[in-house]
């Protein structure tokens, strides 16, 4: 009897692990058969660019020189209001070819200008200075002469034909500079600016007199091609140290006292409006201690 209680327990066992090794692997939990759906979706709004458009015009036109410059470099400025060569709205230059009629074309923003023009025509190299002799030239009229106000008026897309026809320029500024001491074999830098600041590139024109005697006075002249108030300031680098002036070298300003070189004067107080005539300056250098 036991024996049959005993083979009935053994075939019990082999029937449970038998039955259990059967079935399929179940969950622990229903909720572990759920299938998640997202229930919030993205969707990627397209973003509109603006449409740009255009804010310039363009100017053509013929630069007629008084003779032929072929090979020589032209410059032509536009601007609205003049605060030196070097900050105006726009720049270009080239290089003449033969003829007497150098041809040009400039893409500029709507607004209103002045346009001036000048040929090198000595190669001095001085950057954005014309001197006498050079070709220069306003549009709207016949240089010295001025427009009345900025004359190229151009609007968003307009073409407009604008010539120039430029002269011979002559000196309008001229006088007498006398040094603090005699300088020989150094060089007198003179200067016509819109502002005190010798380190920039603003100035209208600049030029450079080598002093060759003991002299201690030399006459100086230049052409402004542009009327306005400016300040008028020389120099003499004693030591070649370059700008900015200071000891031991000569300095002083048009309308101040040579005694305290380092003050410029309060205002621009070079009055050349009258471009068409000479005007004189006068002045003093001294010296930095």
């Amino acid at each position: 009897m036991n024996k049959i209680k005993n083979n009935f327990l053994i075939y019990l066992f082999f029937f449970i692990l038998i039955f259990s090794c059967s079935r399929k692997n179940i969950p622990f939990s229903p909720e572990a058969t759920l299938t998640f759906t997202p229930t919030c979706t993205y969707t990627k709004t397209p973003v509109i660019l603006p449409t740009l458009t255009s804010t310039t015009g363009i100017i053509h036109g013929v630069l007629n020189l008084p003779g032929n410059s072929e090979g020589k470099k032209y410059y032509i400025f536009l601007f609205s209001s003049f605060n030196g060569f070097f900050n105006s709205e726009i720049q270009i230059s080239g290089i003449c070819g033969t003829g007497n009629n150098i041809p040009y074309s400039i893409s500029i923003p709507e607004g209103s200008y002045y346009l001036v023009a000048y040929v090198d025509v000595d190669n001095n190299g001085t950057l954005f200075s014309p001197n006498a002799g050079d070709y220069v030239g306003v549009y709207g009229t016949l240089w010295p002469l001025w427009p009345d106000n900025a004359n190229i008026n151009i609007s968003n897309g307009e073409e407009l034909i604008c010539n120039v026809n430029l002269v011979t320029g002559f000196d309008n500024v001229t006088g007498s500079i006398n040094l603090y001491e005699p300088a020989p074999n150094k060089i007198c830098q003179i200067f016509i600016d819109k502002d005190t600041e010798q380190l920039n590139t603003n100035y209208v024109v600049k030029k450079e007199i080598f002093i060759i005697d003991n002299s201690i006075s030399i006459n100086y002249s230049m052409l402004v091609l542009i009327p306005g108030n400016y300040y008028i300031y020389a120099g003499i680098d004693i030591d070649n140290s370059g700008l900015p002036f200071y000891t031991p070298d000569q300095f002083g300003y048009y309308g101040t006292c040579s005694c305290n070189p380092k003050s410029p004067p309060y205002y621009p107080n070079a009055n050349i409006t009258n471009i068409n005539t000479v005007n004189t300056f006068n002045f003093i250098l001294g010296k930095y201690f």
